[in-house]
């Protein structure tokens, strides 16, 4: 939130997710949900998990837990 750039009205990843974990619960949920309709294959599901928390620990340059 410190970082944010004046006038950047969007939360940080801190503020929405709190740690990793929870932003890795998140898309654990919406992944599950898209497998349940049908709208994502299941054997793609630990994969989408896996890049999403590869993308977060980078992004949010491994400052939170």
């Amino acid at each position: 939130k410190a970082l944010r750039q004046a006038g950047d009205t969007r939360l940080s990843l801190e503020e929405r997710y709190g740690s990793t974990a929870g932003y890795v619960n998140a898309v654990t949920t919406a992944v599950n949900k898209l497998v349940s309709e049908r709208l994502m294959l299941g054997s793609d599901a630990a994969g989408a998990i896996a890049n999403a928390t590869a993308w977060f620990t980078q992004a949010s340059k491994g400052m939170l837990p």
